[in-house]
C-alpha cells in the first residue's frame, strides 16, 4: 500500500503595476494639437501618454480590430469605427467610446468593409465594401446601397471637402497593362471614364491607394505598383493628375503609398508599401519629399496625421513604442505610452467527464493586451457548487491554478458554475468565466491530449530555420504532412522542412519563391512555399505551389514538375492536396475540385467552394472540404455530385459541443486530419480551437480554451490557449500537428493515453491475484496529478482515471503518473483476465493477468518488514517485537472471495459475520505453523485483510513470516519477536 508525505507549498507575492508599457498604433487623432487619440480599441487622452481599453464586446475577449476610426465633425464623442464582416463591421459610440453598439441596418451580413469615410457638411458616412459604396445620412444608425463601382476590384476615394466627387480606379478587364480611372459627381450614382495613366507597358500594375486633395478635388494622387516595378521603366509610382484623371504627371521616386493622409492645407502624407517609410508633399503634391524613417527609432508604422495641425504626424516603432513628429516629420521624439491591462477571459471552459470521474484542469489568467504582463490577481468560485474547487486563490499573472472537477457523485446531466477573477488595476476590474459540467455515461469519451511545441520560439524570421526545432525562429507554417518514416514535414517560406525527432532541417527549397530545379536534387531547387503536402504510401512527396498553378513531386531526393499545363492545359492550381485509396491525387481550390490519376484531370463536383482550406478522405472514399469562408465542413460522395453539408451551421461562433456537428458552429475551419479511430480533427481556427468530429457525428473541443494566446504546454490541450490555429495532420501514433499560426509556432497534441506496463499484487508484487485482493498497476502517463482516496466506498474513477477488470470497474485508491493502487473486482472469474486502463477518456490500454481462487500478500515496510501491529499499539519493527504468547495483528491481502459477501469497493463489516476466509490458511513464523484466531477482512477497510495470530515461544530476533491461502503462499517478511 502507497504511503505519501503531505508537502505544504509555499506561495510568493511579487509587486505588479497597473500601467504596462506598449507600442500602439494610432488610428485617429483629433485637439489642438491631438490630445485625444485612438487606436485599435484603445483611447488616450493626453496626447498618448496614457491609454485605456475600449471594450466594443464583452470586456475581456478579444476586441475587433479596428479597420479605420472617424470621429464626428460636430460632437467628437461620436465615434464611428469599421471592422470585419466577422466582428461587426460597423459600429458607433456616442459616449467617446465608454459603450458601442452594432449599427448595420441596411448592410448584407456579409458586407467586409474596405473603407470608412464621411463628410462635415452636409454630414454623411460612407462605406466601401468590394465594388459597393453604402451611405448612411444619419449618423450610421441606417445605410442604403449608393453606388456600384467600376472595375472588378477598384481603389475608391473621395473628396472630403466636396462630398458629391468620388474616384475609382482599376483595370479594365482582360486589358492587363491599362488602368482606367472614373470619376463621379453625384455621390458615386453614375461614373464616368477620364483618363488612364497607361505607359502601353505589357505588364500587370494594380492601384494600391487613391488620395483627393482636400483644398482642390481636381487634384488627385494614384500609387501604383505592378509587377515588373524594380524595373527602370516598370510604371510604378506616384501619379499625380490636376485635372480631375484626365492626364497624370508621374513621379516615380515617390514610394508606393497604400493610403494618403488628406485635410485642411496643402500638407498632405502618403505611408508607403514598404514597412517603415513615407513621403510627403508641402504643396498638395506638386513636390514630394520621400523616403522619411524614423531617425534610430526604428519605423514600423506610420499611422495617423493630426486632422487639425497638419503639422503633427504619428507612427510606431520597434524601440520608441509611440513616436511622434512636430514638424512634418522632420524630427520624432518617443512618447513613452503605457496602458491599463484588461484581465483575458475565456468564453466558458467546457469540461467533459464520465460518470464517477474526477479530474483535473488547468486554469490560466493573463493579460488580454500581452500575456507576459503582471498584475496581482483573486480567484473565488460558488462555495455551494461541490463540484468545483480552486487550489490556489490569489497570485500574479500570468497566474495559472488547477480546477479540481470531482464528478464523483453526479449524475449524468450538465452542470454550470463560474470562477470569477478580480484585480483593482485592470481596466475591466474583474470577469466571470462560465463553467460547464457534462457528465457522460461510462466510456462515451473522445480521446485526451496534451499539448508542446516542436517547432517555432514565437520568434518570425524569414531565414533557413535548422537546428533543434523549438530553439530556431519560424514564420507562418503554410502546409504539414506526415512522411513515410512518420516524420513532420512542412511548407514554410518557399521552403519544404523536416522535422526528424527535434532536430529541423530543409528538405527542399531555397527560400526564393521560384519553381525550378526539376531533375535535380530537391534540396538545390528553388520552390514557391506549398499550399499543401501530401505524402504516398511509397514515400513520394508532393507539393502544392498554387503561384505557379504546379504540383511537384519529390521522389528519391530528386524534384520534377508532376502537374502543370504543360501535362494539363486546363489546369489552373491547387490549394488543397489528398492521396486516394488507388494513389490517385485529388486537388481541390475555389474553382476546382478534381482528381489527377498522371495522365487526366476528372472533375469530382459541380459545387464550388469559396475557401477551401482543408481536404480529407473519409474511409468510404467520400471527401470532406474544409471552407473556411461558409464557416462548415462539406461532403462530396466518393461518386462525386454535389456537396452537402457535413459540419457547422454556417454561422461563423463556437457551440454545440456535446451534441451533433451540424448543428455546431464553427469558425474558419482549416486542415483536416482523420485518426485510426475514424475520429475527423480540424482547426476551429477562428475560435482559437482544435475540435473534433468522431464517428457518432458529435463535435468537442480537444485543444484550446477559446481565448487567443500562447499557454499551456506540458498540460492538457483543453486547459491551453493557442492562436489562429490552421493546417493539422496526425501521424501514425495519433499525435496531432498543428501550426499555431498567431503564435508563429508548430505544437504537437499527443494522446493522453497512458502507458501500463505491468499489474502486480499490491502487496507481494506478484503477478497472481485473486478477487478481491489489492492490486497495483505500475508504468507512465498513467494520470496527470496524485492522490489518495480518502473516501470509503472507494470511487470506481479518479481525476479521471478508469480501470476495468473484465469489464468491471475496479475501485481505486491511488492514482499517480507512475503508480494506480486499486482493488480486484470480487466478481472476477479464476482464470486470466483483461485489464483496461484509460484517463480522461483515452484510447484504452490493455494488460492481463493470471487469477487465482487466492494468493496472500503481506504489506511491508522498510524492505521487507511485516506490517504488524503488536498489543502495545506499536508498529512491530527491528528492536520493537512482541513477546511470545502475545497476540499480534498482521496486516495483508488476497484470501479471495469472503465466507460472508461484501461489495466490490465497500468496507468490510466491523461486527458479526464478520468476512472470514472460507479456504484452508495458515501462518507460519520462522517455518513454525502457530496458533491463528482470526483471518479474513479487516473490519471497515476495502480489500484489506487481517490476521490475529500468537506470538511462538522463540528467543528475541527478527524471524521470517509467511501467510497461506488454499495452498497459495505469501511473499516472505520478517517479524520481530522480544524477550518475554
Amino acid at each position: 500500500m502507497h504511503f505519501s508525505a503531505r508537502l505544504l507549498p509555499c506561495l510568493f507575492i511579487v509587486s505588479a503595476s497597473a500601467q504596462q508599457v506598449f507600442s500602439p498604433a494610432v488610428r485617429a487623432a483629433v485637439g489642438f494639437p491631438s490630445q485625444v487619440l485612438y487606436g485599435s480599441a484603445i483611447k488616450s487622452s493626453d496626447a498618448g501618454r496614457t491609454w485605456t481599453p475600449l471594450y466594443l464586446t464583452e470586456s475581456g475577449l478579444q476586441q475587433p480590430i479596428f479597420k479605420e476610426v472617424e470621429i464626428d465633425p460636430v460632437n467628437s464623442a461620436l465615434l464611428y469605427v469599421i471592422t470585419s464582416a466577422a466582428d461587426g463591421t460597423f459600429w458607433k459610440s456616442t459616449d467617446a467610446g465608454a459603450t458601442w453598439r452594432k449599427s448595420t441596418s441596411g448592410l448584407p451580413p456579409s458586407t467586409t468593409p474596405d473603407a470608412l469615410r464621411q463628410t462635415a457638411t452636409p454630414h454623411a458616412l460612407y462605406i466601401k465594401a468590394g465594388t459597393r459604396i453604402y451611405k448612411s445620412a444619419d449618423n450610421g444608425d441606417s445605410w442604403t446601397l449608393q453606388s456600384n463601382l467600376p472595375g472588378s476590384d477598384p481603389a475608391w476615394e473621395m473628396s472630403l471637402s466636396t462630398p458629391t466627387r468620388m474616384y475609382a480606379a482599376d483595370r479594365e478587364a482582360g486589358e492587363l497593362d491599362s488602368l482606367y480611372v472614373y470619376s463621379s459627381s453625384d455621390e458615386g450614382r453614375t461614373w464616368i471614364p477620364r483618363g488612364t495613366p497607361s505607359t502601353g507597358l505589357t505588364i500587370s500594375r494594380t492601384v494600391s491607394a487613391l488620395g483627393v486633395s482636400y483644398s482642390n478635388p481636381d487634384v488627385i494622387y494614384m500609387g501604383v505598383s505592378g509587377c515588373c516595378e524594380i524595373l527602370p521603366d516598370g510604371g510604378a509610382g506616384v501619379y499625380v493628375s490636376s485635372n480631375g484623371g484626365q492626364s497624370y504627371g508621374i513621379n516615380k521616386k515617390v514610394s508606393v503609398f497604400t493610403r494618403i493622409f488628406v485635410g485642411p492645407g496643402p500638407q498632405i502624407y502618403a505611408p508607403a508599401l514598404v514597412v517603415g517609410g513615407y513621403s510627403s508633399s508641402p504643396d498638395d503634391g506638386v513636390t514630394w519629399i520621400s523616403g522619411f524613417t524614423f531617425p534610430g527609432l526604428g519605423l514600423t508604422n506610420f499611422s495617423a496625421v493630426d486632422p487639425n495641425q497638419r503639422n503633427v504626424a504619428y507612427g510606431s516603432s520597434q524601440t520608441g513604442g509611440l513616436v511622434r513628429s512636430l514638424d512634418t516629420g522632420v524630427t520624432w521624439s518617443s512618447v513613452g505610452a503605457t496602458i491599463t491591462p484588461t484581465l483575458a477571459k475565456i468564453p466558458i471552459i467546457q469540461i467533459e467527464l464520465e460518470e464517477g470521474q474526477s479530474s483535473t484542469r488547468q486554469f490560466i489568467t493573463q493579460i488580454l493586451e500581452n500575456n507576459t504582463w503582471v498584475i496581482p490577481v483573486t480567484l473565488s468560485s460558488p462555495s455551494a457548487d461541490t463540484w468545483l474547487s480552486i487550489g490556489s486563490k490569489t497570485g500574479n499573472t500570468p497566474y495559472s491554478t488547477l480546477l479540481d472537477i470531482r464528478a464523483t457523485s453526479l449524475a449524468t446531466g450538465v452542470y454550470t458554475s463560474s470562477i470569477t477573477v478580480t484585480s483593482p488595476q485592470a481596466g475591466n476590474k474583474s470577469i466571470t468565466v462560465p463553467i460547464q459540467l457534462t457528465v457522460r455515461p461510462r466510456g462515451s469519451l473522445a480521446t485526451q491530449f496534451r499539448i508542446s511545441t516542436v517547432m517555432g520560439n514565437g520568434q518570425a524570421s524569414t531565414d533557413p530555420p535548422v537546428g533543434n526545432g523549438t530553439d530556431v525562429p519560424l514564420g507562418t507554417v503554410g502546409s504539414l504532412a506526415i512522411n513515410k518514416e512518420n516524420q513532420l514535414l512542412a511548407g514554410f517560406f518557399n521552403r519544404l522542412l523536416l522535422l526528424k525527432g527535434t532536430t529541423l532541417s530543409v528538405l527542399a527549397g531555397q527560400g526564393v519563391s521560384a519553381s525550378t530545379g526539376d531533375g535535380g536534387p530537391a534540396t538545390a531547387a528553388q520552390i514557391a512555399t506549398p499550399s499543401a503536402i501530401a505524402v504516398s504510401p511509397q514515400g513520394d512527396i508532393f507539393l502544392s505551389e498554387s503561384t505557379f498553378s504546379k504540383v511537384r513531386r519529390i521522389r528519391g531526393g530528386t524534384i520534377e514538375s508532376y502537374l502543370d499545363k504543360t501535362k494539363v492545359p486546363a489546369f489552373n492550381g491547387s490549394s488543397l492536396l489528398a492521396l486516394d485509396s488507388a494513389g490517385r491525387l485529388i486537388l481541390a481550390n475555389s474553382t476546382v475540385f478534381s482528381r489527377y490519376d498522371g495522365q487526366q484531370l476528372t472533375s469530382l463536383s459541380a459545387s464550388t467552394f469559396i475557401f477551401p482550406r482543408g481536404l480529407a478522405i473519409t474511409s468510404n472514399g467520400d471527401y470532406l472540404i474544409a471552407d473556411a469562408n461558409l464557416d462548415q465542413i462539406r461532403r462530396v460522395p466518393a461518386a462525386g455530385g454535389p456537396a452537402t453539408v457535413f459540419a457547422g451551421t454556417g454561422t461563423a461562433g463556437v457551440s454545440g459541443d456535446g451534441g451533433l456537428a451540424m448543428q455546431a458552429q464553427i469558425n474558419n475551419p482549416i486542415g483536416l486530419a482523420f485518426d485510426a479511430q475514424g475520429t475527423l480533427y480540424f482547426s476551429d481556427s477562428g475560435n482559437n480551437r482544435i475540435r473534433a468530429i468522431g464517428a457518432d457525428g458529435v463535435i468537442r473541443t480537444v485543444a484550446g480554451t477559446g481565448s487567443a494566446g500562447f499557454a499551456g504546454d506540458g498540460g492538457s490541450a483543453q486547459s491551453a490557449m493557442l492562436s489562429r490555429p490552421e493546417p493539422l495532420v496526425i501521424d501514425k501514433d495519433g499525435n496531432i500537428y498543428f501550426a499555431d499560426a498567431g503564435n508563429l509556432r508548430v505544437r504537437k497534441l499527443e494522446p493522453l493515453g497512458p502507458h501500463p506496463q505491468a499489474i502486480l499484487h499490491g502487496a507481494s508484487g506478484s503477478p497472481k491475484l485473486s478477487p478481491g485482493s489489492l492490486f497495483s498497476i505500475y508504468g507512465t502517463q498513467l494520470s496527470e496529478s496524485t492522490r489518495i482516496s480518502g473516501e470509503t466506498p472507494w470511487p470506481r474513477s479518479m481525476d479521471g482515471v478508469v480501470v476495468t477488470v473484465n469489464g468491471v470497474t475496479a475501485p481505486l485508491y491511488y492514482v499517480s503518473p507512475t503508480q494506480i493502487n486499486g482493488q480486484i473486482p470480487y466478481e472476477t472469474a479464476i482464470g486470466t483476465a483483461n485489464v483496461l486502463v484509460t484517463y480522461n477518456g483515452s484510447v484504452p490500454a490493455q494488460l492481463s493477468f493470471p487469477v487465482v481462487v487466492a494468493n496472500p500478500g503481506v504489506l511491508v515496510y522498510n524492505g521487507d518488514h511485516a506490517v504488524a501491529v503488536n498489543p502495545s499499539g506499536a508498529v512491530n519493527a527491528a528492536g520493537v517485537g512482541a513477546k511470545p504468547g502475545e497476540i499480534e495483528l498482521l496486516y495483508f491481502s488476497g484470501i479471495g472471495v469472503p465466507n460472508t459477501p461484501v461489495a466490490t469497493g465497500a468496507g468490510s463489516p466491523s461486527a458479526d459475520p464478520l468476512g472470514r476466509s472460507q479456504y484452508p490458511s495458515s501462518i507460519k513464523v520462522n517455518g513454525q505453523t502457530v496458533e491463528v484466531f482470526y483471518l479474513g477482512l479487516a473490519p471497515g477497510y476495502p480489500a484489506l485483510c487481517q490476521a490475529n495470530f500468537k506470538i511462538p515461544s522463540l528467543p528475541p530476533g527478527d524471524y521470517s513470516l509467511t501467510v497461506t491461502v488454499n495452498g497459495e503462499e505469501s511473499n516472505v517478511t520478517k517479524l520481530t519477536i522480544a524477550a518475554p
